[in-house]
């Protein structure tokens, strides 16, 4: 399962900066930057498919668009995640925005990220301090470059702009009865276009990422909507068109029948 995540791809200056426990983060992509450290213990990122080792005191930037997963695979990590609209650093995604990266791993120098940690904490507090958060991620972008590897890659660049379109059409109308050719129409592609695309860089075909989609939702309907909902009412609600339909999907792709979780 890919989760888009359309809360991080469209309000101006948005900013979600979070501390966690041992860190995991199943597969997902949005249109704002991502900024990682790891203060504590080692994850595995996966970033479109290359996995990496992100080791203690190094930090992993993510640029937009790029399919991304963590694991932690020590005993325990703590992780601080940084999820950053361009607005920030306009400059620096002018710089990357027809660009991939050899590789989202950097570090900064002890005084540098002292200086980052004390102030990003600071700035986080609501209200946010925009001009703190610039400056931190201005400076975190600035180290990434001072050693990435950037590619020139238009065509990936615009390839990747079509996906996040696609994906931004699927959470927009999942809960109608869509089709591949819906979407090419109102995208204005060739649906042999936006089939090949959907399979390059989600290994699946749009009909498999709908209803992922749906069954995800349909999950958090059945975890939140406690008593408030029935099977069927979520069903549909989910996007599909008849209970047997949602009843089969379900199954095949959670290998159990849809029920609530008692507590």
């Amino acid at each position: 399962m890919i989760v888009y995540q359309s809360e991080n791809s469209s309000k101006p200056y948005n900013c979600d900066i979070i501390y966690y426990d041992d860190f995991s983060y199943i597969a997902h992509l949005h249109n704002d930057l991502e900024l990682i450290f790891v203060s504590q213990g080692e994850i595995e990122m996966t970033v479109e498919n290359q996995s990496t080792l992100v080791k203690e005191n190094e930090f992993a930037l993510i640029l937009p668009n790029q399919i991304h997963s963590y694991r932690t695979v020590s005993e325990s990590s703590k992780v601080l995640v940084a999820v950053f609209a361009k607005d920030y650093v306009p400059e620096f995604y002018h710089t990357i925005v027809k660009k991939t990266a050899g590789s989202n791993l950097f570090r900064m120098c002890e005084r540098d990220r002292d200086f980052f940690l004390q102030k990003i904490y600071l700035a986080q507090s609501p209200p946010h301090n925009r001009l703190w958060l610039s400056i931190c991620f201005s400076l975190a972008c600035a180290v990434f470059l001072s050693t990435a590897v950037l590619i020139e890659s238009e065509h990936e660049s615009k390839s990747k702009l079509l996906l996040h379109r696609m994906l931004g059409y699927v959470s927009e109308h999942y809960r109608e009865n869509i089709t591949l050719d819906d979407m090419a129409r109102a995208l204005g592609y060739e649906r042999h276009y936006i089939s090949r695309c959907f399979h390059e860089h989600l290994s699946k075909n749009f009909k498999q990422f709908v209803n992922e989609y749906r069954i995800n939702y349909a999950k958090h309907l059945i975890t939140t909507a406690s008593g408030q909902m029935s099977m069927t009412e979520i069903a549909f609600a989910s996007g599909f068109q008849s209970v047997r339909n949602f009843n089969r999907v379900y199954r095949s792709l959670e290998g159990a029948e849809p029920r609530r979780q008692l507590s």
